[in-house]
């Protein structure tokens, strides 16, 4: 698969803003040599591309920690700003608006964790898929058959990465899509662990340690998503019960390849954390790196 997407220039920052079409974006990580895989959500898209051209620049390690730290003064900016509405005074200390500006940048980080955690999640997944397609003898076999002839059971589980791909894939080159967006990005509310760090550093209790800040919230796709919403899973059961394992085998081996550079992208990110946000850059690397190969 070739493509000709113009080089990404974006301004600084995580989450920037180009003149380049979706489509041409997901061209361009998926043809750069440092990349090589297609993020299955808009967030992810950009978090990667502005990863990439920081990486062009300067070493991967000082550009990282520069656009971190852009982000942290953005936020602390915006923390001193606020006033309370009654008095007029700032509803903050430089103090307290530099933590929150820590627990900023740590929800970035923890973004992160979770692009390397759906690689992870989805290698072992798609290698059963894998196998179930390449045992079958029969090519015009549906999904759904191949599965049961297996035995194998959650086939749809196994199934759902691969048509994500697939759609990405078809989204890329301009083809029809499913009736939604397949690049969406769900995300999931956790227990405020950051706001507890902050209140709990406030009240005199021990010193603000930003290694320590656990996520707040979980980003993903939602074709990987614990439960899936009704489309999203009537579509899927559709193509589970219709698609032909002979038109799979080349997507299923791409799909690899494409998961592999995806977990080895966002591992190398982690690994290149250093400075304020090392400490915790490693805890997130140790926390997903429980399942698969990449």
């Amino acid at each position: 698969m070739t493509h000709n997407a113009p080089r990404l220039n974006p301004p600084p920052g995580f989450f920037s803003t180009d003149a380049l079409n979706t489509p041409e974006r997901l061209a361009v990580l998926h043809d750069d040599p440092h990349a090589g895989f297609l993020p299955p959500t808009y967030l992810e898209i950009n978090q990667a591309l502005t990863i990439l051209d920081y990486a062009d620049e300067v070493p991967l390690k000082r550009g990282l920690h520069q656009g971190l730290m852009e982000i942290y003064d953005h936020q602390k900016k915006l923390y001193q700003r606020k006033e309370n509405e009654e008095t007029g005074k700032p509803l903050h200390s430089s103090h307290q608006a530099g933590i929150l500006a820590h627990l900023a940048v740590a929800s970035v980080l923890h973004t992160f964790g979770d692009h390397l955690a759906d690689a992870r999640t989805v290698y072992p997944r798609l290698s059963v898929m894998r196998k179930v397609v390449g045992e079958r003898i029969n090519p015009n076999l549906s999904v759904a058959a191949a599965f049961n002839d297996a035995g194998i059971e959650r086939g749809i589980e196994k199934f759902a990465p691969l048509q994500r791909y697939v759609d990405i894939v078809r989204y890329m080159i301009g083809q029809k899509m499913p009736g939604f967006d397949p690049l969406r990005t769900k995300t999931e509310r956790l227990a405020r662990v950051g706001s507890g760090a902050y209140s709990h550093t406030q009240s005199g209790g021990e010193r603000f340690n930003v290694s320590n800040v656990l996520a707040n919230k979980h980003v993903g796709s939602y074709y990987t998503a614990p439960k899936l919403d009704k489309q999203l899973a009537d579509y899927l059961s559709f193509m589970f019960e219709t698609v032909a394992i002979g038109d799979l085998v080349d997507d299923c081996d791409k799909v690899l390849v494409d998961v592999r550079n995806r977990g080895k992208f966002w591992r190398r990110v982690l690994d290149n954390v250093g400075y304020t946000y090392n400490d915790l850059a490693s805890t997130i690397v140790a926390t997903r790196i429980g399942e698969g190969k990449p």
